[in-house]
């Protein structure tokens, strides 16, 4: 299938949804024209994972190896502003978004699968930051 024929994935780390974030992915899929899949991001082999649009940052467990990975291989992150770590990374290196709230979290997640330059940007960041 081409690419045009897929459906968006974005890899979620952490161990476990929370609400808001189910929200958001509902709010998100309800505005979307294309169909916006998720899946943790341990789930995925090697090429379903570097196919993913985004890794998103779902709870305070997830792993720094989940993040390093999407890193490493030109995936942006998305991170709630409370998860102080993760969110200082989006912030000093540049290499994804964070936020407050439901909505704004879904604006976001638009927002990144639709913008492939500003999302390309935050990817070509973050692996310059962990290759630095």
């Amino acid at each position: 299938m081409n690419e045009a024929g897929r459906n968006l994935l974005v890899a979620c780390a952490g161990e476990c949804v929370t609400e808001a974030c189910r929200q958001a992915m509902e709010m998100l899929n309800s505005g979307l024209r294309k169909r916006c899949r998720f899946a943790m991001s341990d789930w995925l082999d090697t090429d379903q994972f570097n196919r993913a649009l985004l890794l998103w940052v779902v709870d305070d467990s997830a792993p720094w190896e989940a993040v390093h990975r999407a890193l490493a291989n030109h995936i942006p992150l998305l991170v709630a502003k409370d998860n102080i770590v993760m969110g200082q990374l989006c912030l000093s290196a540049a290499c994804g978004l964070t936020y407050r709230d439901t909505a704004e979290a879904a604006e976001l997640l638009a927002l990144l699968l639709t913008d492939e330059a500003n999302r390309k940007r935050m990817a070509a960041n973050g692996y310059s930051y962990i290759n630095g």
